[in-house]
């Protein structure tokens, strides 16, 4: 158990479309599908909260694999230490950017006990929920392996422009994405590396 850092911890959630990917599921005979892939991603970020403001989180997630009747889908709720939209703290810096990227399957939640703790250190964190590779749409595994490392760049790319100062995003001046490291769990690992 590593002790919080000195900062509150605020969070977002964010929706992404990577527009005209290769569809590879969809893909046949050398003919080459496309779509408009959705990336749902969760920030947390150091926050500025008003006095006496719980910093208390609930997270709603399911456990098992979508169309695999032998793991059918369970909804649970768990309580996490950050403040749901809260505003970010007024700095006169950038912050350090990490991208988490889950396993397969699982989602943007997945490593909250660590996104947590390291906004709360100073860091911009953002976890993706990787399309067709999460408990609730988890698709063939092909799909995985050719958008894994594509839908970090791609994230690390939104969250670059989204940090730039006049952006108009509660991220606008707070993200240093030229300083940014990468966690991966299990085939996240793969994606990262």
């Amino acid at each position: 158990d590593s002790a919080r850092g000195e900062y509150k911890v605020g969070i977002r959630t964010l929706d992404f479309v990577n527009k005209e990917q290769v569809d590879f599921l969809k893909s046949k005979n050398g003919a080459e599908a496309r779509y408009d892939r959705p990336l749902k991603v969760e920030v947390w970020y150091p926050a500025t909260l008003p006095a006496g403001a719980p910093d208390l989180v609930s997270y709603e997630e399911v456990m098992g694999t979508a169309n695999d009747p032998k793991r059918p889908l369970n909804p649970f709720t768990f309580a996490g230490r950050a403040t749901r939209d809260a505003a970010p703290l007024a700095t006169a810096g950038t912050f350090p950017l990490i991208i988490v990227s889950h396993g397969y399957v699982g989602s943007r939640y997945l490593l909250t006990y660590l996104t947590e703790n390291l906004a709360s250190k100073g860091y911009i964190v953002v976890a993706i929920d990787h399309t067709e590779s999460t408990f609730r749409d988890a698709a063939p595994f092909p799909s995985t392996l050719l958008n894994r490392s594509k839908d970090i760049l791609f994230v690390l790319n939104q969250m670059g422009d989204l940090g730039k100062a006049g952006s108009k995003n509660f991220l606008s001046g707070l993200v240093n994405s030229d300083n940014t490291g990468l966690i991966g769990y299990s085939m996240g690992g793969y994606g990262v590396l």
